[in-house]
This record gives C-alpha cells, sequence and structure tokens, in this order.
C-alpha cells in the first residue's frame, strides 16, 4: 500500500477538522445559494475576503461573522457585478492597502464584467475597467508595490496610478522563434 495505516488514520483525522463554513448565517447550501459558490480568496492585513458567485464577502474575525458587498444599479461606488472570479491583495511600500476584484455580471439586469477596487475595506468602490457597453472579462492579478497587473481576454493591462489609467501590453513575441501568440487572452 502507499500509506500505512497508521498515516491513513492521521489524513482521516485532519480530514474531519474542516468545517464548511459558508460567509453568512445561512446553511450551508451551494445548490441554491449563489454566495455559498466560492471562487476567490484574500487576506489583506487581518481581513478575510471571499469572493463568491454572490458577491464579495469580508470577515474581520476569521469568518465569525461576515458582511457582503454587492452590485447596486443605482450606486456606481459598488462592485460592477456579483460574480467575483478572482481577488488580489495590493499592499505598497508605503502602506497603502488596496482589494481589487474581477467582478463578472451574474444574474442582475445591469451588472456586467469588470475590474472593482477598494481602498477602504469595501465602503466604497470604484470601476477601474469595463463597462455596460464595453465588458471587460478580467482573469487574476499581480502587483510590483504599487503597479497592478491584470490579465484578461483582452490580453495584460498595467496600471501605474491605482487604475486612474491603464496601458496594454503588444503581443506577446518569441524574439528566438519569431512565433507570435495570437491569443490575446491572458490568465
Amino acid at each position: 500500500p502507499l500509506y500505512s495505516s497508521a498515516a491513513s488514520d492521521v489524513y482521516k483525522r485532519q480530514l474531519m477538522d474542516w468545517v464548511n463554513r459558508p460567509p453568512d448565517e445561512d446553511s450551508f447550501d451551494v445548490v441554491n445559494r449563489l454566495n455559498h459558490r466560492g471562487f476567490s480568496v484574500a487576506i489583506l492585513g487581518d481581513l478575510l475576503w471571499v469572493g463568491t458567485a454572490g458577491g464579495i464577502n469580508l470577515s474581520r474575525d476569521n469568518g465569525e461573522s461576515w458582511e457582503r458587498f454587492q452590485h447596486a444599479d443605482a450606486d456606481t461606488l459598488s462592485i460592477t457585478g456579483n460574480f467575483v472570479t478572482a481577488l488580489g491583495a495590493q499592499i505598497t511600500s508605503t502602506g497603502r492597502e488596496l482589494l481589487w476584484a474581477a467582478t463578472w455580471a451574474a444574474e442582475g439586469s445591469g451588472e456586467y464584467y469588470g475590474v472593482s477596487v477598494t481602498e477602504n475595506h469595501g465602503i466604497t468602490w470604484r470601476r477601474v475597467l469595463g463597462s455596460q457597453a464595453e465588458p471587460f472579462r478580467a482573469h487574476n492579478f499581480a502587483f510590483d508595490d504599487s503597479i497592478v497587473y491584470v490579465a484578461s481576454d483582452e490580453g495584460l493591462y498595467k496600471s501605474v496610478d491605482f487604475g486612474e489609467t491603464w496601458g496594454r501590453f503588444p503581443p506577446i513575441i518569441d524574439y528566438e522563434s519569431f512565433e507570435v501568440m495570437y491569443d490575446q487572452r491572458i490568465y
């Protein structure tokens, strides 16, 4: 056998320590509750952020209690969409803390694909990429101090001013083989 019975017993005990803890007070139900379908997690300082198909959830006490942020049609300081496929925690050398979210359209008519960012723990959100007319499907984030990179269906984007302006990288070319990456999608 690959595992001894003693190792197998330890593994079984470790599995039993796991507990389903949804990011709200409802009983765990991934079939009927979009907020129980988790897709992304980020830690920013002592804050736990969880992105689901029903919004962004914040816990300040290790998952004991939660606050949820969702798209609101009338509120431009909310996220662009409730399906949160990626979260990125950015802490700069000057101590600035930002949470970036790939916020996709879920079920609401006013939701759209975009990027949302907060610098005040979700009190307000900025919608920095995407719009109803021009949806922007972001997949992931990377950071180099104050610089943010966004991988998307439209290519790799970069901002040096916390999302106020953006530049897109040119197509990727291997200059040894001269092969061009024709698919602009970056994951």
